[in-house]
């Protein structure tokens, strides 16, 4: 952020707020948080996944969608809020620390397993069913496999 619009934030801070830029041990503030207000990237967004605390992610839209459809997919499944910065307004943001400030998120049936699983799902890329794809023989391609870094 600027340095101007983090002076105008501090200006504008209720006393006793502190407005920081950055912070050690992100995951340990996040956890002891009532509220988390994130946009939607990878990290930021596993990080989240691994607490309770109530999120609601506002998604980067320019240049990309990916952080717009991992925001939409978690919240279909209960897991954050999302909403757009087009219409994102300084009371739809307190409306929504009213809500949902102090209470807890159960993220208990996400599987937060995905990069152990990553191997496995990459090599049944790699071993289609082949009266489904027409692609080389499975054994073929298992044997190339082992170039191949995941």
């Amino acid at each position: 952020m600027p340095a101007k619009q983090v002076l105008d934030i501090r200006h504008r801070a209720n006393p006793g707020t502190k407005v920081l830029t950055t912070v050690d041990d992100v995951i340990h503030h996040m956890r002891h948080a009532a509220a988390v207000i994130s946009m939607g990237g990878y990290n930021s967004v596993c990080e989240i996944m691994s607490t309770n605390v109530p999120a609601l992610i506002v998604p980067r839209t320019l240049a990309r969608a990916e952080q717009r459809i991992r925001a939409q997919s978690l919240a279909r499944a209960g897991f954050v809020d999302v909403h757009e910065i087009s219409s994102l307004t300084p009371d739809i943001l307190h409306d929504w620390l009213l809500r949902r400030a102090g209470t807890a998120i159960d993220r208990s049936g996400i599987r937060l397993d995905g990069l152990s699983c990553l191997p496995r799902l990459a090599a049944a890329l790699f071993d289609p069913a082949p009266e489904r794809i027409n692609l080389r023989p499975a054994k073929k391609m298992r044997a190339e496999v082992g170039n191949v870094a995941i």
